[in-house]
């Protein structure tokens, strides 16, 4: 089915600074992170994040994180930071799959951005 499937692909990870502590706000398949999930669990979605894993798509990235901040700054008003994540988690082997294996994550790109610009801007 697949050529030659990415190994070392690489998922976002979206958190929120309230009250000076940093939470949750959307993570990959998570039922209880769940913000915007429709959006980012739409094909054409899933296609570019996992192209701005690439060191080459990194002003894309950029980009769209600050695109992130303002719908964040819109939708979560206590919030007064964003931090978007790309991290890298390898594929598990079928095995370690069955095993329930955790693997180790590496960051292919950070993102972390005050709000407050973002609010300013909104109608």
């Amino acid at each position: 089915m697949f050529v030659a499937p990415h190994r070392h692909p690489a998922v976002l990870v979206v958190d929120v600074h309230v009250e000076g502590k940093w939470q949750p706000l959307y993570r990959v398949r998570s039922d209880e992170y769940d913000y915007q999930r429709a959006f980012f669990d739409h094909d054409r979605i899933r296609a570019m994040l996992f192209r701005y894993g690439w060191p080459v798509y990194r002003t894309s990235y950029d980009n769209f994180a600050r695109w992130l901040a303002k719908q964040i700054a819109r939708d979560v008003p206590d919030a007064d930071k964003a931090r978007m994540l790309l991290e890298r988690v390898p594929t598990p082997t079928p095995q370690q799959a069955r095993d329930g294996y955790e693997a180790k994550r590496s960051l292919a790109a950070r993102v972390v951005l005050d709000l407050a610009p973002f609010r300013e801007m909104a109608p």
